[in-house]
């Protein structure tokens, strides 16, 4: 009901502004706030009436809200910009094809999961192949997501009925070594059927913690990954063991040791092997290396397998 002496748009300040794209919470925040200011501001204004006062103030937010929402139009972003604006899911000729979701709150070396639903026709494509690669925008590091593998192994038919017509649904790990933004290429039968983005928060970079194994002390990740670590100085080479957890076809394939250092977007290539040795020490496998980091600071280590992100140990590189 209309209060009395006032018009009915004032009533409407007391409610919360439905969020919309670009209408943010603060922006609703802040017009609540002041409604409220108003509503209990003096009785005796002796000039205008406070529900115009009220008026005016609203007016004044719902222009600067216009203003943050067409600042930058989309059609005159920059083509990269848009490519690389965070979505979920791609669309053809106005039809979904392609969707993912990843699992929790997930974050840089984080193994979150991730579900990628493909809206086609079973028949259509559970013959094929699937791959999917991620690209690192701030330092253009690529990484295989999935592996080649035949969709009738590694997908299965959405049981229940969805809105965007039939889907197969396909798990990966969605684990990622620093944080920024990532686009995820997916490939049928090596033809590209779309991609998505995510923005992927990073980690505190800290040293990774020594943990102890049945027979020496490890840098590293408990249970999936360390080396006997000697320490490290800048620009000075030395010997490294490294020990690694994991099924015998997550440990086949080449390997490659990639680090970068904390406060950069450049990934220096430290070592590369044909492949892991056999298990020792109570570790799956092991390998020796011979690593040298360039400068001081955090470095984060990277092993990839198959090209595939295995994980990462961050060390401190002394001042040599």
């Amino acid at each position: 009901m209309m209060e009395r002496g006032k018009p009915a748009w004032y009533t409407e300040l007391k409610e919360a502004p439905a969020i919309t794209p670009g209408f943010t919470r603060d922006l609703a925040h802040r017009i609540r706030q002041k409604a409220r200011e108003t509503e209990a501001g003096p009785a005796n204004r002796s000039r205008l009436p406070y529900w115009l006062g009220a008026a005016c103030t609203f007016l004044l937010l719902l222009g600067l809200w216009q203003l943050e929402a067409i600042h930058v139009p989309p059609q005159k972003r920059p083509a990269e910009d848009m490519a690389w604006m965070p979505r979920n899911a791609y669309f053809e000729n106005g039809r979904k094809v392609l969707e993912a979701f990843p699992g929790g709150e997930y974050t840089a070396q984080e193994r979150a999961g991730c579900w990628w639903n493909l809206y086609l026709p079973e028949e259509q494509i559970m013959n094929a192949s699937i791959r999917i690669e991620a690209i690192h925008k701030e330092s253009g590091l690529k990484l295989i997501e999935l592996p080649q593998s035949r969709l009738s192994d590694v997908g299965r038919k959405l049981t229940a009925a969805h809105d965007d017509g039939p889907a197969v649904r396909v798990p990966s790990e969605f684990h990622l070594p620093v944080g920024g933004y990532w686009r995820f290429d997916v490939y049928l039968d090596d033809r590209k059927l779309g991609d998505v983005v995510f923005h992927v928060p990073d980690v505190s970079w800290e040293a990774s913690p020594l943990f102890q194994t049945e027979v020496y002390e490890l840098r590293g990740v408990p249970g999936k990954l360390g080396f006997i670590d000697p320490g490290f100085k800048a620009g000075k080479g030395n010997k490294y063991m490294w020990h690694f957890w994991g099924t015998k076809e997550r440990l086949q394939g080449p390997v490659s040791i990639m680090a970068i250092r904390q406060g950069t977007s450049v990934w220096v290539r430290v070592f590369e092997s044909g492949g892991v040795g056999s298990a020792l020490n109570g570790a799956d496998a092991v390998m020796p290396s011979s690593l040298m980091l360039p400068e001081p600071g955090l470095w984060r280590i990277a092993v990839l397998i198959g090209g595939q992100y295995f994980d990462t140990v961050t060390v401190k590189v002394e001042q040599p």
